[in-house]
C-alpha cells in the first residue's frame, strides 16, 4: 500500500520543479513579472509578459540600452528548457509545442523544431527531456503521429531525429533522465475523461539513441519520482518503493520487492549524496529510521536509531547528506550522515530539549552553498531567522537576528556559488531582496522597494518561493518593483544599495 504522507512529499516536490520561481501569477497582475533568469555567455536571457499577455524571451546586458526582446512576435513561454555551454533551449507554445535556442541576442534565437514536440499536461508533469553526452533528448511526434527521439546540440543542423518509437504505441513519457551515457525514460498510458487525464501501465525503458539500443527494461506499478543517477545505476521510486537499474532487464528490480518480508515503506525520499540515496522508512517490524542505499539490497541498510520527520527537505555537501528529524528526545532538528551508523548524529539542539527548530514541516527549506548548509530555523528567542551550519554544534548558528520578534516569515533560499538570496522582511523596510554569505557583515539588503508586504505574505504562513536571478560579475538581475510599472527587469548591486530598472515591457 502506498504511504499518503510519502505521496503528498513527492507531490509536492514535483509541483515546485515544474512550476518557475515567482512566476507572474504567483506574484501580481501588475508589470511584466519576469522569470526564468539564466545566464548565457555575458547576457542574461528571462522570460516576460507583454501587454498581450504573451510571455517572451528577452535579454540583457544588465543595462537599460541592453535589454532586448529576443523575439518579435515569439508564442508564449511554456517553459525554461536547459542551459548548454553557450546556447539556452526553452519550449514554448502556441497551437503546440516549438523547442527554442538563443544565444542571448535577437541573431542568435530561432526555432529548432517547429511542431510535434511531446509536452504532456504542464499542471502534472515537466518537460521530458535529459541531458546525454552533452546533448539534449527530447520527444517529439511524426506527421504519422509516431513518437520519436529527437536530439539537438543548439544548433540547427545538430538537432535532428534519432530514431522512431512505434513500439511505445499509445504510451507517452513523462519523466526522462541520464545515467551511465542511457537515456532512462518512463512511458503511461493516458486516459483523458471529463478533461481530467489519469495513467496507468507505467514502464521504464533505455536507449543509447539508435533501435538495437532501445528496450524496455520493466513494468512499474506506479508514478515515478525522484530519478536520481549514481556511480553505476539509475535510482527512482516507483510505487512507494525504491528501484534500480543499470540498463539492463535483469539488473532493473525493486532493491527491497517480492520475496522480501516484510516490506520496506519509505515516508521521505531525502535524495542524493555521493553515490548514494538517503531516505527515512521502516519495515512493518521496526521504527522509522533512516537508511542508505547504493541501488544493491547489500549495500543498502539502516543507519541511525529511531527517527521520524515531517519534512522531505535535505541538503548534499560532499557525500554528506543534511535533513530534519527527531530522535524522541529532542524534537525537529538538523542531523546529517555520510552513510554509516558512526557518522550519523544530530548536528545541533537549535531549540533545546524537547522542543522543535523546525515547527512547520516542509519549511526547514535547506540549501549547500560554499561548503555550508543554509536553512531556516525557529530560534527560541529570535523567531524565524537565517541559520548557516558547517556540520558541527560549533559551526551552526544563526546568521543575523534579521527581524526581531516573531516578524519572520518561510521563504526559500537560492544557492549562488558561496551565497544564499531569499526574500526577507525587517521591521523597517519590510519585504526585499536579500543576500548572505553566512555572516552578519555579508548579509545585506539589495533592494529598497519601500513597500511594507510587498508579495502579501501577510500572516498567511504559505512559503514564498526562491528568487528567480542570475548573476552578472558584481550585478544581480531579477525582477524588481517600482510602483510606477509594477513588477520589472530590475539590476541591483551585489554588494547591496538598491538597483534600477532594466525596462517597462508592461
Amino acid at each position: 500500500m502506498e504511504c499518503p504522507r510519502l505521496v503528498a512529499q513527492l507531490v509536492l516536490a514535483l509541483v515546485l520543479a515544474v512550476v518557475p520561481p515567482v512566476s507572474g501569477e504567483t506574484l501580481s497582475s501588475s508589470g511584466s513579472n519576469p522569470f526564468g533568469f539564466t545566464k548565457v555567455g555575458n547576457r542574461v536571457v528571462f522570460f516576460a509578459r507583454d501587454l498581450s499577455s504573451n510571455a517572451s524571451a528577452w535579454s540583457t546586458n544588465g543595462t537599460p540600452a541592453g535589454t532586448v526582446r529576443l523575439t518579435d512576435a515569439a508564442p508564449p513561454a511554456a517553459r525554461v528548457g536547459v542551459v548548454g555551454s553557450s546556447y539556452l533551449w526553452f519550449v514554448q507554445e502556441q497551437s503546440g509545442y516549438s523547442l527554442w535556442r538563443t544565444g542571448g541576442t535577437p541573431a542568435t534565437t530561432f526555432p529548432l523544431v517547429t511542431d510535434g514536440i511531446f509536452a504532456p499536461n504542464p499542471d502534472d508533469f515537466p518537460f521530458p527531456w535529459a541531458i546525454v553526452g552533452g546533448k539534449l533528448q527530447f520527444f517529439r511526434y511524426s506527421s504519422t503521429n509516431v513518437l520519436e527521439l529527437w536530439t539537438s546540440n543548439g544548433t540547427a543542423t545538430g538537432t535532428r531525429r534519432s530514431l522512431s518509437l512505434p513500439q511505445v504505441k499509445t504510451d507517452v513519457p513523462l519523466v526522462a533522465a541520464s545515467s551511465q551515457g542511457w537515456l532512462f525514460f518512463f512511458t503511461a498510458t493516458p486516459h483523458p475523461q471529463f478533461g481530467i487525464t489519469s495513467y496507468d501501465h507505467w514502464a521504464v525503458w533505455r536507449t543509447g539513441g539508435t533501435a538495437a539500443s532501445t528496450r524496455r527494461l520493466a513494468s512499474l506499478p506506479d508514478y515515478v519520482f525522484s530519478a536520481h543517477p549514481s556511480t553505476r545505476r539509475l535510482l527512482f521510486l516507483s510505487g512507494g518503493q525504491l528501484w534500480a537499474s543499470d540498463g539492463s532487464v535483469v539488473g532493473t528490480a525493486p532493491v527491497f520487492g517480492p520475496p522480501a518480508n516484510p516490506v520496506l515503506e519509505i515516508h521521505a525520499f531525502l535524495g542524493t549524496a555521493g553515490d548514494k540515496v538517503y531516505f527515512l522508512a521502516h519495515t512493518g517490524t521496526q521504527s522509522e529510521t533512516l537508511w542508505v542505499s547504493d541501488g544493491t539490497r547489500r549495500g543498502t541498510g539502516i543507519v541511525s536509531p529511531a527517527l521520524t520527520s515531517d519534512s522531505p527537505e535535505a541538503a548534499a555537501v560532499g557525500d554528506r547528506i543534511f535533513f530534519v528529524a527527531s530522535d524522541g528526545v529532542h524534537g525537529s532538528e538538523l542531523w546529517s550522515s555520510r552513510g554509516t551508523a558512526r557518522t550519523t548524529a544530530l548536528v545541533a539542539d537549535l531549540c533545546p530539549g524537547s522542543c522543535s527548530a523546525f515547527p512547520q514541516s516542509n519549511a526547514a527549506f535547506l540549501v549547500a552553498a560554499g561548503g555550508r548548509v543554509f536553512f531556516q530555523a525557529e530560534d527560541p528567542v529570535a523567531g524565524r531567522e537565517l541559520f548557516v551550519s558547517s556540520g558541527t554544534a560549533a559551526g551552526t548558528r544563526r546568521v543575523l537576528d534579521l527581524c526581531p520578534g516573531a516578524c519572520g516569515f518561510p521563504a526559500r533560499l537560492l544557492p549562488v556559488g558561496g551565497e544564499v538570496y531569499f526574500y526577507g522582511r525587517d521591521l523597517e523596510h519590510g519585504v526585499e531582496l536579500w543576500a548572505s554569505d553566512g555572516t552578519p557583515g555579508g548579509t545585506r539588503r539589495l533592494s529598497d522597494f519601500s513597500q511594507a508586504d510587498l508579495f502579501g505574505t501577510g500572516d498567511t504562513g504559505f512559503p514564498l518561493p526562491a528568487p528567480s536571478l542570475a548573476i552578472l560579475g558584481n550585478r544581480v538581475i531579477t525582477l524588481g518593483f517600482d510602483a510606477e510599472s509594477g513588477f520589472e527587469p530590475w539590476v541591483f548591486d551585489r554588494a547591496g544599495g538598491g538597483g534600477q530598472r532594466l525596462a517597462d515591457i508592461f
